[in-house]
């Protein structure tokens, strides 16, 4: 495994923002299942919310290792699906993005390449290659994050398909 963990997105990169702010701008007062329904408009076989996080932004490491803000920021969720093949992706992470219509997808495949330091949990994709960063102001948010995902990760089904996708690309 190579530690991405030495390469941080640098403070400039991270939202510009007091955790007020961010509480604010992230806390509708969408119920449980108003949130279910508004994430189905995107994926229908959507069955089960397992983790809500109010705000995370995310980072793609560049071919010459450099950080890059992917314009993709706002609440995470990790979802179960109702898979189209009992070999397809039951899980994935979904950030409904607030800076442009392109939502972040990413679908959590067998033996995903995981790794977490301080404010950010790091998921290599094995389709392309790309990796991700994802920032969270809660350390409490992100250990959960990246523990669910260590978890899903290591009971996904087998499967040729993995990776992300922008939602309309």
């Amino acid at each position: 495994i190579y530690n991405y963990r030495h390469i941080l997105p640098n403070s400039a990169c991270l939202p510009a923002c007091c955790p007020n702010q961010i509480m604010a701008a992230a806390a509708p007062a969408q119920t449980h299942t108003q949130v279910l329904k508004t994430l189905r408009r995107h994926d229908p076989r959507l069955k089960n919310l397992l983790l809500c996080i109010k705000f995370t932004a995310a980072y793609e490491l560049s071919e010459a290792m450099q950080w890059k803000n992917s314009e993709v920021g706002g609440p995470l969720f990790i979802v179960e699906r109702s898979p189209e093949s009992p070999s397809a992706p039951k899980n994935k992470i979904i950030i409904l993005n607030r800076k442009s219509l392109d939502n972040f997808e990413l679908d959590i495949v067998p033996n995903m390449t995981i790794e977490s330091n301080t404010n950010f949990v790091y998921v290599e994709s094995r389709k392309g290659g790309k990796v991700f960063a994802f920032w969270f102001y809660d350390l409490e948010d992100q250990k959960a994050c990246y523990d669910l995902i260590v978890r899903l990760s290591a009971t996904a089904p087998r499967s040729s398909r993995d990776g992300m996708k922008q939602a309309g690309h």
